[in-house]
């Protein structure tokens, strides 16, 4: 319905996965029922006072510093397994949040 995968959801609801990327909220949001902002300050994207009644460490995100990364699944251990390259999910992260020496 949403465009996500039943196993990525599986994954969120069974807490194998951390928290959706904005992109992943914004497919589930119409799905749910609930507004895109409302799942943005749940998951601590946007700060709290973006909605009333929300937790006050929300963390707020600048669309212009978000990087896109594909997702490609798990990597099995033990005997060889054919790899099978495609794509889950796309998962965002602002760059303010990556550790980059050089």
């Amino acid at each position: 319905m949403c465009g996500v995968s039943n196993s990525y959801l599986s994954q969120l609801e069974s807490g194998q996965r951390g928290i959706p990327s904005p992109d992943i909220l914004k497919k589930l949001a119409p799905a749910l029922k609930i507004s895109y902002e409302e799942l943005l300050v749940a998951a601590g994207y946007l700060p709290s006072e973006a909605l009333p009644g929300q937790p006050p460490n929300a963390i707020p995100i600048d669309e212009n510093t978000m990087v896109t990364f594909p997702v490609y699944g798990r990597i099995a251990a033990g005997n060889p397994i054919k790899a099978i390259e495609e794509i889950e999910e796309y998962v965002s992260k602002e760059t303010r949040f990556f550790n980059i020496y050089g």
